[in-house]
């Protein structure tokens, strides 16, 4: 069995609850309750619910579950609409303050959470906070993606090392916050001001920059999953080919023609191969 699963199970038994058992996890296991003690902890369940004192995705749906059964057993004095309802608000302030966990997926309610099953996953009201909680994860993501494209940037102008780990599989350089090895990020950067960053950039690194960008597409797993961005690519392709059309002798103009070259063409005829796959 795997180890990890096991001690959650064991720990969030109904077998194995001692003073430091959170109440939700007391109300989880409601059945246990004399009739004086389950309303005592839903009361404390509901008081810190509305204090904002939880943060995992995973609880909070635990806890809507049961206020859910319980209001559809009148033993909890609200609406089911108005626990919903309540419930969205509470994402949305999570989401706000960013303290919405993106890597918590609610995809199937039916394996529930922490080794314990969602209580009334078969009432559209539960689906409706699912998709709540999805829709405020996307907008999260757009959100992250849009702020750290920004920060990318910034990254290719002082830490090239850097920049190659956060785009490529193959980097080690450790930013675990910013890692885009599978995600669009330079779809949400305008070609523009990518290139006119790179112009900026010492001779040293403008080789670098494309080899990485080379080397983010170098798996074809990873390509298909990323080729959404070959739109963004043929676009800094054209601005690199408007620049070194110039008639000079600059070293800096050449290495953005190499650059395209060696780099650049081979990734996007890549890119559109498997794109008509």
């Amino acid at each position: 069995m795997d180890k990890v699963v096991l001690e959650e199970s064991i720990i969030n038994s109904k077998y194995f609850q001692d003073e430091t058992t959170p109440n939700w996890l007391r109300l989880w296991h409601y059945d246990r309750c004399n009739d004086q003690d389950f309303q005592i902890i839903l009361d404390k369940v509901e008081s810190e619910y509305i204090n904002r004192e939880f943060e995992d995705i995973g609880v909070i749906q635990h806890i809507t579950g049961l206020f859910l059964v319980f209001s559809d057993a009148k033993l909890y004095n609200k609406s089911k609409q108005d626990i919903i309802n309540e419930s969205k608000i509470y994402i949305d302030e999570l989401r706000e303050s960013g303290r919405l966990d993106l890597k918590y997926t609610s995809d199937n309610i039916f394996s529930g959470y922490m080794g314990l099953g969602f209580q009334a996953v078969d009432y559209q009201e539960f689906q409706d906070l699912v998709d709540h909680i999805k829709v405020s994860q996307e907008k999260l993501t757009l959100q992250n993606m849009s702020d750290n494209a920004k920060r990318l940037l910034d990254i290719m102008q002082t830490n090239i090392s850097e920049f190659h780990s956060i785009i490529c599989e193959s980097g080690s350089y450790g930013n675990l916050e910013l890692q885009y090895h599978h995600s669009p990020i330079f779809s949400y950067i305008l070609p523009d001001e990518f290139i006119q960053i790179v112009l900026k950039l010492p001779n040293e690194n403008i080789l670098r920059v494309f080899s990485s960008i080379k080397e983010r597409y170098k798996l074809s797993s990873t390509a298909k999953i990323l080729v959404n961005e070959l739109d963004f690519l043929k676009d800094i392709q054209r601005l690199l080919l408007l620049e070194t059309s110039e008639i000079d002798r600059k070293l800096s103009r050449h290495l953005l023609w190499l650059s395209n070259k060696q780099y650049l063409e081979k990734t996007i005829t890549n890119l559109e191969n498997i794109k008509n796959i």
